[in-house]
């Protein structure tokens, strides 16, 4: 295993094998990738040329930018939704290359693999995250030497997604030129405070700061540490292991204080917990200061291996959930195929159960864009109320959604014209009918 480690690991073809293994899933599982939660409702945006970015995260532009592009091209929704998927690793893939032959450092390429495999596999189905922008340039920011470029890395690390500060701090401590890689940091962080809003989301993370409570009775804690020993989350462990046995003296130190608070100044923040997505997304800064040994460590076979192990068990874990969002895309399409023309449909909460769908909150952008996908002239869209807005509807008698779109719970209708009609024309302008 460590012959293999170290020979096969370090090539240029185990390397592209494992981008090409990458680009192939993201390809595969594109529908599965861009059409649950956040990301349906980004792709939704994207395909009616609505703004797309959310909570002032305008790094995110660069994940966007394609797909909209396409969208000008009068590319297929299919089309539109391939290139949604595939651009994060894109952008990881040319980070790689970056670090390769810019900064010559062969052995961080192992980072950028690992955002996709180690991280945890919901979040790999969460294809438009802005954390995975600000995982790239994080790994930039961690290994740059020129002071102009490590100021753009954090500006532009922090502004895909605040959640990766704690991570950035602590990569600034194994600096050479620690105080300016602070510099950068507090600079971005200033920038950001005087031009740009808080969005309602930070807001909310934030005051739990003020929130001081037993995080060790939390649902974020109990989450996170009951995933360490033999859940998704092992890989972090097993390269934390691996750290600990790459670093000495008061590096290992260093890096053992660091990784612990790292991981509990997160665990802080998320006390209250969310769906296995989100959450995975929320302790994916680790991986930032996990694998910082493999950037002083490129001869330990230990490490290597421990790493290799880590991308298997990912891998692993990701084929296992991917069962789940096959068996909700399958589900999903046998709740449209009954009905003969295009319908706007009311259906109540628990008409879409969470043990098959999981998140929920979306359905009504889902539906849209994968039937107008399987049939352009015949879409079909469900929103979703709760019993008391059904029961006052139908006492009431009085048709809802005529020549409307209504999405999530949290959006405004949508006058139909608004919609883009090289995609949507032959939705129904009737009203929603109650299911």
């Amino acid at each position: 295993m460590t012959i293999f480690t170290l020979r096969k690991m370090t090539s240029w073809k185990f390397n592209v094998s494992v981008w090409l293994s990458l680009f192939l899933l993201a390809t595969l599982f594109a529908w599965e990738r861009t059409l649950y939660a956040d990301s349906a409702f980004t792709l939704f945006n994207v395909l009616n040329g609505f703004p797309a970015v959310e909570h002032f995260r305008y790094t995110q532009f660069l994940n966007l930018l394609p797909a909209q592009l396409g969208v000008l091209l009068h590319l297929p929704i299919h089309a539109v939704a391939m290139i949604l998927s595939l651009t994060p690793l894109l952008w990881a893939f040319a980070a790689t290359w970056y670090s390769t032959f810019q900064l010559k450092n062969t052995h961080w390429c192992f980072y950028f693999m690992g955002i996709f495999l180690v991280t945890g596999p919901e979040f790999q189905f969460l294809g438009t995250a802005e954390m995975i922008l600000a995982l790239i340039f994080g790994g930039l920011f961690a290994m740059e030497t020129r002071k102009s470029m490590i100021f753009l890395w954090a500006i532009l690390a922090y502004l895909a997604h605040p959640g990766i500060l704690p991570a950035l701090l602590a990569a600034s401590l194994f600096q050479k030129q620690i105080n300016f890689h602070l510099i950068a940091i507090s600079l971005s962080v200033v920038l950001k405070l005087l031009l740009i809003p808080t969005s309602g989301y930070e807001n909310q993370i934030l005051s739990n700061l003020l929130n001081i409570s037993n995080v060790f009775n939390s649902w974020g804690w109990h989450y996170f540490y009951t995933s360490l020993l033999g859940g998704w989350a092992l890989p972090y462990l097993v390269v934390f292991l691996g750290g600990l046995v790459a670093f000495s003296g008061r590096q290992r130190w260093l890096y053992l204080v660091s990784s612990i608070l790292t991981a509990f100044f997160i665990t802080y923040l998320y006390q209250d917990g969310d769906s296995d997505m989100m959450m995975q997304k929320s302790y994916a800064p680790l991986w930032l200061i996990l694998s910082f040994p493999l950037l002083l460590s490129e001869k330990n076979h230990l490490l290597k291996t421990l790493l290799l192990f880590s991308f298997i068990w990912g891998c692993f874990y990701i084929v296992k959930h991917s069962k789940f969002h096959l068996n909700r895309q399958s589900e999903l399409k046998k709740s449209m195929v009954a009905y003969e023309q295009s319908t706007k449909v009311m259906a109540h909460n628990q008409r879409f159960d969470p043990n098959t769908y999981g998140v929920s909150w979306a359905i009504p952008y889902e539906t849209l864009i994968y039937s107008t996908y399987l049939n352009r002239e015949k879409p079909i869209t469900f929103c979703l109320a709760d019993s008391s807005t059904i029961l006052e509807l139908i006492s009431n008698k009085k048709p809802l959604g005529k020549n409307e779109f209504r999405g999530a719970s949290f959006a405004y209708p949508l006058k139909q014209e608004k919609l883009n009609q090289r995609y949507f024309s032959g939705l129904s302008t009737d009203a929603y009918r109650i299911e």
